[in-house]
């Protein structure tokens, strides 16, 4: 209802304005939602946005001019940003969409070039994941050309907006058969993520954290898609752990290496990637579709009776 309100015949009295919440306290509610979004927390995220979404449609209205126009608007791009990415993971593609559009039109209105980048990253995120492959490549490539930074002179979070966007173009392209297109995009990523190094970063734009780490998964998840298993697991043995990188990236990196081991016929490795998952990251696991191929691929290898923890792990 937050998103998609039903529309009267005329519009409201001129004299009706809504109550603006205070922009700095609607910040920090954007900043903890994030957080309960990184942490899997997604029925606390659901609860969470849909009176950020008000509160932030009236801040909009009520703000209309100067500087605190530009932050309502601000404000709003990330609300609806953290929406399109929830709602997104979630699979409720076409709220998602909705929820971007309206992301990067306010990112446009306040002249914000990186919050429009943020909206571009997860609107071919959406992208690749209904299949519209070609759309997102062309989408992310061409946002990224356009915002390439001068390495020498770019922010961190210029630099790491710009290798997002590569990564994107290179997960698209991966799975459209263009492999070499994809190992280009990858190239580049490393470079951006090279001049960031280890230390976390993105700042306020909560989803454009970029270290080589991140990118290191990514290459192993493009040889994962392509068939590569043991080239994916060899290079998965020289990523040190980085507690830095965000939570959902592990997560997607471990569901690759499970991929791998089941591919592989190592279903106990596999097994036991998915009960880590299962156990740690519930909420996540629930809306993977390659978790159920995995698991399928166990199940189906097995010529004895289900142990308790296959049995639990089909259940769930």
């Amino acid at each position: 209802v937050a998103l998609t309100p039903p529309l009267p015949l005329e519009p409201a009295g001129l004299g009706e304005r809504p109550v603006a919440q205070d922009l700095a306290v609607l910040r920090n509610q954007l900043d903890e939602a994030v957080q309960l979004y990184h942490q899997d927390r997604y029925d606390a995220t659901a609860h969470a946005l849909p009176q950020m979404i008000v509160s932030a449609q009236s801040a909009v209205i009520v703000y209309d001019n100067g500087r605190e126009r530009a932050a309502a608007l601000r404000l709003h791009s990330g609300i609806m940003e953290l929406t399109g990415w929830f709602l997104t993971q979630i699979g409720a593609h076409d709220l998602a969409y909705q929820a971007i559009r309206e992301a990067i039109a306010d990112a446009h209105a306040c002249g914000d070039l990186m919050a429009a980048a943020v909206g571009v990253n997860v609107e071919c995120w959406l992208l690749i994941r209904q299949g519209r492959l070609l759309d997102a490549k062309r989408t992310a490539a061409e946002a990224a050309d356009r915002m390439e930074p001068r390495l020498s002179k770019a922010t961190a979070d210029e630099l790491s907006a710009w290798g997002w966007l590569l990564l994107r173009a290179a997960a698209a392209a991966v799975r459209n058969n263009q492999e070499d297109e994809a190992q280009e995009y990858l190239r580049l990523a490393k470079t951006a993520a090279a001049g960031l190094g280890n230390e976390a970063v993105g700042g306020q734009q909560h989803w454009t954290l970029l270290i080589p780490a991140t990118v290191a998964m990514k290459e192993v998840e493009h040889h994962v898609v392509i068939g590569n298993w043991r080239q994916a697991l060899r290079l998965a043995e020289r990523i040190r752990p980085a507690q830095r990188t965000q939570p959902d990236d592990r997560h997607r990196h471990e569901l690759d290496l499970a991929k791998a081991h089941a591919e592989l016929a190592d279903y106990t490795d596999a097994l036991g990637i998915l009960a880590d998952l299962r156990s740690r990251a519930p909420q996540w696991l629930r809306h993977q579709r390659m978790g159920r191929e995995v698991t399928r691929k166990i199940l189906s290898s097995q010529t004895r009776a289900l142990s308790a923890e296959m049995r639990a792990l089909a259940d769930f």
